[in-house]
This record gives structure tokens, C-alpha cells and sequence, in this order.
């Protein structure tokens, strides 16, 4: 972290900013570890041919994803996770995490906060990198790769049993559950 705690670069070269605006995540045990190594994987898998990630992930809170996702989506409420791609491959972008809908999320689905955010900053790294999930065959394939990244961390498939071809969960993609992708144009 910086001199003043709220900041950091983690990823293969410190390519990504790691910015905590709501320090309770700071009470998060392990957080920035775990999120470096969530990005180290991304980054290493076959899929992105060791590219770098050059991009800032806000940590902060409902309220200011709430703001965000009603200033450049139109709706005014908060989700768990935004994306805002650059459309630049020197910075692919940035991505908003929502503390209070980070942890209810993980707790009400028995999962370590850890784990539930490094599969959020997963998702909202694919979302800079142009994948989506508006196609069931464009959505098999960035959930293969989430699934694939979370499982050489240890974290199970947070889609349920996607390998073996059966649907993720039906509530995952809902506007008040997983990210959204913001043009900021």
C-alpha cells in the first residue's frame, strides 16, 4: 500500500492500481493478496497470452456505485461490480467493487469475501478486455475462463457445475447481482 494506505499496484509488472476508497475493506484479511493473485492468474491464462492489465480498481462503496452506475448507465442503484473500458490497450480501463454488496453477497452465499471479490475483479477485467455475457456463447466463454482463473486459486465455479454444461446460476447476471459494464463515452 502507499504511504497513506489507499493505494497500490498489483498484477504481473504492478500493471494494475489497486485504490481503496472505503477503507473498510482494508478490514478484508489477506484482500490485496488475494486480489494480486486473481490478476497474476488472469493474466497468465491461455486465453490472455500473459498480457498485462494496465487498469485501476476502485474499492469503495454502495453510494458511489450507485452515482457511477446512474451517471453513465441510467440506473440509479448499486450493483456489486462496474466495469468502464477504455477501448485503449494501454489502459484497458477501470472497475468499481461495492463494499456493502461485496459482503452481503459473500455472506449470504457462504463464500470468503476474498474470494467473491476476486472473482468480481475477474469478471470486470474480461468486461475491459471486451468479453461479455449478452450471448450464451459469448457468456460459456468468459465464464469458462472466470471458472478455469478461480479454480487455479481455489476458488470453486461460482457458476455452478459449468464444465460438465449445465447453466450458472439464473439470478447471476441480474442487474442488482454481477457487474455492469459502463460506456463512459
Amino acid at each position: 500500500m502507499s504511504d497513506d494506505g489507499r493505494s497500490m499496484s498489483i498484477g504481473p509488472r504492478s500493471a494494475t492500481e489497486l485504490i481503496v476508497e472505503d477503507t473498510r475493506w482494508q478490514t478484508i484479511d489477506g484482500l490485496p493478496d488475494t486480489l494480486d493473485a486473481a490478476v497474476s492468474a488472469l493474466a497468465g491464462h491461455d486465453a490472455l497470452q500473459g498480457r498485462t492489465l494496465p487498469a485501476s480498481i476502485l474499492l469503495c462503496d454502495d453510494a458511489r456505485v450507485q452515482a457511477l452506475n446512474a451517471q453513465f448507465r441510467g440506473k440509479d442503484t448499486s450493483t456489486n461490480v462496474l466495469s468502464f473500458p477504455s477501448g485503449d490497450d494501454d489502459y484497458i480501463g477501470d472497475i468499481a467493487l461495492a463494499f456493502e454488496t461485496v459482503t452481503r453477497e459473500a455472506r449470504d452465499g457462504g463464500l470468503a469475501c476474498t474470494s467473491h471479490a476476486s472473482h468480481l475483479v475477474v469478471h470486470g477485467l474480461l468486461h475491459l478486455l471486451s468479453y461479455n455475457h449478452e450471448r450464451d456463447d459469448d457468456a460459456m466463454v468468459m465464464e469458462l475462463i472466470e471458472v478455469d482463473v478461480l479454480a487455479s486459486l481455489g476458488i470453486a465455479d461460482p457458476y455452478g457445475d459449468l464444465k460438465r454444461g449445465k447453466a450458472g446460476s439464473p439470478d447471476l447476471h441480474s442487474a442488482q447481482t454481477i457487474d455492469e459494464t459502463a460506456g463512459a463515452s
